[in-house]
């Protein structure tokens, strides 16, 4: 499984406004800097729930499409809103659309989920290579509204963190820069089959 970013949200869940009033920042000479925690802040913590907080679109390569019909393709970063596409590479190296009416998608179950439609079954003529299967589909929560209020005040902390510790961090060591406030914020919307 490989997943990949295939476009990232627009908008970020907290404003610039909110994240200077937890601050007490009242100037405009360190906006470039704040605006940019906010999407650092995001992003960690997105990897750290295995969640989208905003409106992205994601890419997903499988190397076959599942062994039996039973079994469904589960899709990481969710909550997810709808599949865009499937795709694989058949026997002979071309690029198939596999059709919407062969399956259907759970966007209620974490994480979201592709099973098959009732009589279907999928695709075997899969070209036996790496990533053979493509699904892009769109995650995220719907408007800055909807986010969870755990997971903006999660974020508002961690801004907080690396705001007051500019030089400290080590971005490659996720779950150490956790804080135990943060963590339980998080918990609750951790997606545990990803993380």
């Amino acid at each position: 499984m490989v997943l990949k970013l295939y476009a990232g949200p627009t908008d970020e869940p907290l404003t610039l406004t909110e994240l200077k009033n937890q601050l007490r920042i009242d100037s405009n000479d360190e906006d470039t800097f704040l605006r940019s925690l906010i999407t650092v802040a995001r992003r960690l913590l997105e990897r750290y729930t295995f969640r989208s907080f905003m409106t992205q679109t994601w890419q997903l390569n499988l190397d076959a499409f599942p062994s039996s019909d039973e079994e469904c393709i589960r899709l990481p970063m969710g909550p997810v809103q709808s599949v865009t596409s499937v795709t694989y590479y058949d026997e002979s190296g071309v690029q198939q659309t596999l059709s919407p009416s062969v399956y259907k998608t759970d966007i209620v179950s974490e994480p979201g989920r592709i099973y098959l439609a009732e009589n279907e079954s999928w695709p075997t003529n899969v070209l036996d290579e790496l990533n053979a299967v493509t699904i892009i589909y769109v995650a995220g929560y719907e408007s800055a509204d909807s986010v969870p209020s755990e997971l903006k005040q999660a974020m508002l902390l961690m801004c907080g963190d690396l705001y007051l510790n500019r030089e400290s961090w080590d971005y490659g060591k996720v779950p150490d820069m956790i804080s135990a406030p943060i963590a339980g914020l998080c918990e609750p919307y951790r997606v545990f089959e990803f993380v």
